[in-house]
């Protein structure tokens, strides 16, 4: 599945437009993050992959699930405000 990146959002006013922008860079960054963690590391596999492989991926997974939340509020805050 490819990466699809949050900054080609268009800002509505420069201010909210900032916020935006460095909220869709943390979803960005979480998914670069997760995409990277997905391979395992030495020691993480033994025929299947070892306990130790499946709590970082679920804080990875956490930590896009969080940043598209906070994008997805400040996004309906601005609705709001209409």
């Amino acid at each position: 599945m490819p990466i699809v990146l949050a900054r080609d959002v268009p800002p509505r006013s420069m201010r909210q437009g900032k916020k935006f922008a460095m909220l869709g860079r943390r979803i960005d960054n979480a998914k670069v993050a997760l995409a990277a963690g997905v391979e395992p590391l030495p020691g993480e596999r033994i025929g299947r992959q070892a306990p130790e492989y499946w709590a970082p991926q679920r804080n990875l997974r956490r930590a896009v699930d969080k940043a598209r939340e906070r994008l997805d509020y400040a996004y309906s805050a601005f609705n709001a405000l209409k």
